[in-house]
């Protein structure tokens, strides 16, 4: 134990550069000559220089002027794109380097400008690995993870298995040592791991049950659904590896820049000795927000002012900006200001939230699939924070967000099914949404939708929780709703006939097996299939 106490105290410390050697042959005069000359042990030299210069100046507190950090940020950046690994390799530590030393504007315009250069050329190499991974973790206690995490979440799905591998372990990393609130594990990671475990790459794939491991363990156990849809031998793993997990959630084993500085300033004693008391419950309170809410899921229903916290101009800057990354940082401030803890219940204060909802819809249909997941569970939210008051918007949203489970992107239709749960359990019951499900289960939809609405209606009717406010008899299901759905056992698509059954199997558990089988019988449902129907009835 004491062991794995110094290991975590070493990875937190300082990057100590090593100092540079003797100059190479025909060195220019100055640093910044140095680092750009065209002989590459040059260059590495000056970057070795470099890094020891920023090391020393931090050591001595000599100020530096914001124009030498835009200076030192450019010079860095070219050595991280650098066709020498050794270069590349200087530049790293450099990087290092500059994010424990820079003032935070900094290191935001660094790592917002590198990250991509960062993960992609440095994950290639097996000689740049390793440090790259530090850098990254770096960045992220440096508080830009918005920067650098997306870039991993992207690259994981990369046909290049070492770049996507490492992804994949630097992120599970990440989450094991800053806690799922300082990355947005919900929001960004979630969305990646579902669809890691379809991945082409044996490597990538071996590293999606750890991933979810993690993710279950820091965000709670209501997260397991979003793995509902993973093949029969992937969910007994999965579920296997949960049962060994112990109870309670990790607690981060590293702070970011920003909470270290409020923990130190929460240690500092107070001018009167009264203060002292309060001095330490602050730190204990900062200090217990950094597990990460290990609170269960009962806890007490918060009111969020979601309106006045995104402000009035949030609906229109969000379609404004171009780059893909900046609409998700729009769209990531809804579950933050939702549920800043990363989990617990909520309650939105009413209000016009109809433009934050047309944008929302807008995005649906961005390019990038990380923003239509994004913007696809900020409308779930919304549904989970109003409530019935939303109830209107959610039916007329409901026929787009049954058309969007035929995208291709696994991500997208998982957002999906968790924004259909959420209304589902919140805003309104099937017999609400009779039409657009009705349209979604008949022969003109693509058997993607028709099999993945069998799958929400099945997963509703089990979970039994709003839908038992059933008009239809309490059965939980519209009989024209029942009828398509036994109907669609009969369907010429393998899959959404399976998906039919299963269906079907949770409306016996609530309606009756007899209703049900006397149903599959006026169908002309497959005998085979209706005697399966029988015996599990007659069990």
């Amino acid at each position: 134990e004491e062991e794995e106490e110094e290991e975590e105290e070493a990875d937190e410390g300082e990057f100590v550069p090593p100092p540079p050697g003797d100059q190479p042959e025909d060195c220019p005069a100055t640093l910044q000559e140095r680092v750009k000359s065209s002989k590459w042990n040059i260059r590495a030299y000056g970057l070795q220089e470099l890094a020891y210069n920023l090391y020393t100046s931090r050591q001595q507190g000599k100020a530096i002027a914001g124009s030498e950090w835009e200076e030192t940020s450019s010079l860095i950046q070219g050595g991280l794109a650098d066709i020498n690994v050794n270069v590349q390799e200087r530049s790293l530590e450099a990087a290092r380097v500059f994010l424990e030393t820079a003032p935070p504007e900094a290191c935001q315009q660094f790592s917002s400008a590198s990250a991509e250069q960062v993960v992609k050329k440095g994950f290639a190499s097996p000689k740049t690995s390793a440090k790259t991974q530090q850098l990254v973790l770096k960045m992220i206690e440096a508080d830009c993870s918005s920067s650098v995490i997306p870039v991993l979440v992207t690259c994981m799905t990369w046909k290049h298995a070492k770049t996507a591998a490492a992804c994949v372990e630097t992120a599970l990393k990440a989450l094991e040592l800053f806690g799922a609130e300082v990355i947005n594990a919900r929001n960004c990671l979630l969305p990646a791991c579902v669809e890691i475990f379809d991945s082409n790459v044996p490597q990538v794939r071996s590293l999606a049950l750890p991933l979810a491991v993690a993710l279950v363990q820091h965000l709670g156990p209501g997260i397991r659904t979003s793995f509902g849809r993973l093949r029969g031998v992937q969910a007994k793993e999965l579920d296997a590896a949960l049962a060994n997990v112990p109870a309670g959630r990790p607690r981060p084993r590293r702070a970011t820049r920003s909470t270290k500085g409020k923990l130190a300033s929460s240690s500092k004693p107070a001018g009167k000795r009264g203060d002292l008391k309060g001095h330490t419950k602050q730190r204990q309170e900062l200090e217990e927000a950094m597990e990460d809410g290990e609170e269960e899921e009962e806890e007490v229903e918060v009111e969020v002012d979601l309106l006045t916290k995104l402000g009035k101009s949030w609906a229109t800057q969000v379609l404004k900006v171009a780059k893909w990354q900046e609409k998700l940082e729009f769209l990531e401030k809804i579950p933050a200001l939702c549920q800043p803890s990363g989990a617990g219940s909520f309650r939105l204060v009413p209000g016009d939230f109809s433009e934050v909802v047309k944008s929302l819809r807008v995005l649906t249909g961005d390019s990038m699939v990380l923003v239509v997941s994004a913007a696809v569970k900020g409308l779930g939210l919304l549904g989970s924070g109003l409530k019935e008051e939303f109830a209107g918007s959610c039916k007329m949203l409901c026929p787009l967000m049954l058309d969007k489970l035929k995208d291709k992107n696994r991500g997208v239709v998982e957002a999906v099914h968790v924004t259909l749960d959420q209304w589902l359990q919140r805003c309104f019951t099937f017999d609400d949404v009779v039409d657009p499900i009705s349209n979604a289960l008949s022969k003109g939809s693509t058997p993607k939708v028709r099999m993945e609405t069998l799958k929400w209606i099945g997963r509703g009717l089990r979970a039994n929780k709003s839908n038992k406010r059933s008009k239809a008899g309490g059965i939980g299901l519209p009989s024209s709703l029942c009828e398509a759905v036994v109907g669609c056992m009969n369907d010429g698509v393998l899959e959404v006939r399976d998906a039919a059954f299963e269906a079907t199997t949770a409306l016996m558990g609530l309606a009756g097996s007899s209703l049900v089988l006397n149903l599959a019988e006026e169908l002309q449902v497959d005998p085979k299939r209706r005697k399966k129907l029988m015996s599990m009835g007659s069990g």
